[in-house]
């Protein structure tokens, strides 16, 4: 092998992601030189060997730092280190001229490899920047990527894996065992490899999630092209919807961030509905905000939406045409909350009642139907006998 690729195989740390290496800052690692050959290119490389966590199984790197650099992925999971997405869904939402592509023929792959590695080594012995190694710095700009990617964590794949005595229903150590006592997975997840993953082929992790979001992931240039919702026809409307907001958001953060866009008038929180709602000073100033920030807004991790709030119905009276038997039209006023009338404008005057109806006599404060008569009947009842 080269010098080049000595150097680069022997590295002080793995690269991994956040939810490879765990949720507990004092771990402790063993590391064996040239140890393993890599999963991808077949050169030996440096293997690193941890456990994440107290209930976590033992992990360690998979792939060399080459290819880990080359696909911006993780050595153990080979997840995207910037989205935390598969290598086929993240592809899948980047322009042909930001992907880099790993041929998977030995000389090929050898040359690319060793192209890669002399820049680094150049790079290095200059003291600037690799450039034109990796392929993916414009990732950044993918809306798509930005609104699928993983932002937290994930330490629940860092579990255990399955006990096959439980499946057979011979394992007699209980709790005491160090696998899961979970039934075998099935489907689609049960075929895994790390090649297709890496390659960005046949992921059916990657598969899954395109499906669940189908037309975002099927259709980039429908999906590259699209903006925020078109601007509502009442030019008073100068209110903004920010989804996404909990707890944890407060008012001046959110005033912080869109105050960059125009002056607000009012910002109203509603963190048990889970949104904001954002008052500019102008329509335009709204308009600029929208489209600056529909797609593009992450706090504490979170993506969050904006768009435009709901317009308010119109406060013109609408009138319609009289039912039969009544004169005058009824007309409704909208229901605003701006409007303390909430009612139907109905005519003052009652309807007349209807025929054959007799009122009360004097004296009385209800109505008498002729069921309530008793002489009446009696009477039916002699006649009737």
């Amino acid at each position: 092998w080269s010098l080049a690729s000595l150097i680069m195989s022997v590295e002080d740390f793995p690269i991994i992601c956040e939810t490879c290496l765990g949720e507990n800052p004092f771990i402790r690692m063993t590391k064996e030189g040239y140890g393993k050959a890599c999963k991808i290119c077949d050169r030996p490389f440096t293997i690193y060997r941890w456990r994440p966590g107290a209930r976590a199984r033992f992990k360690k790197t998979e792939i060399c730092p080459t290819c880990a650099k080359m696909k911006n992925v993780c050595q153990t999971c080979i997840l995207d280190l910037q989205f935390g997405l598969p290598v086929q869904v993240r592809d899948n939402a980047l322009e042909e001229q930001e992907k880099l592509n790993v041929p998977k023929s030995i000389v090929n792959r050898d040359y690319m490899f060793e192209q890669y590695e002399k820049q680094v080594s150049d790079a290095s012995r200059l003291g600037g920047p690799v450039h034109g190694s990796i392929a993916y710095g414009k990732a950044q700009s993918s809306s798509l990527l930005n609104r699928l990617a993983r932002r937290a964590p994930y330490y629940d794949r860092n579990r255990p894996h399955l006990c096959s005595f439980y499946a057979k229903g011979e394992c007699t150590r209980g709790d005491e065992c160090p696998y899961r006592h979970q039934a075998p997975i099935t489907g689609e997840l049960a075929n895994q490899n790390i090649k297709d993953r890496f390659y960005g082929v046949n992921d059916p992790v990657a598969v899954k999630m395109m499906r669940e979001h189908g037309d975002e992931t099927s259709d980039k240039s429908k999906h590259r092209g699209s903006g925020p919702s078109a601007p509502p026809a009442d030019e008073s409307v100068k209110a903004l919807f920010v989804g996404g907001v909990d707890g944890r958001f407060t008012e001046e953060e959110i005033r912080t961030i869109f105050s960059a866009h125009g002056t607000i008038t009012t910002i109203s929180m509603v963190p048990q509905k889970g949104c904001a709602f954002v008052t500019f000073s102008s329509r335009s100033e709204a308009e600029n905000a929208v489209k600056a920030l529909w797609d593009s807004l992450v706090l504490h991790g979170v993506k969050l939406r904006v768009d435009w709030s709901k317009t308010r119905a119109s406060s013109a009276r609408s009138t319609y045409a009289p039912p039969p038997g009544m004169k005058s039209a009824m007309s409704f006023h909208s229901v605003s909350h701006d409007d303390p009338n909430k009612h139907l404008n109905l005519p003052r005057q009652p309807p007349p009642p209807p025929a054959g109806f007799q009122p009360p006599p004097p004296g009385r404060s209800s109505v008498q139907y002729a069921s309530m008569n008793p002489q009446a009947y009696a009477a039916n009842f002699s006649n009737h006998g």
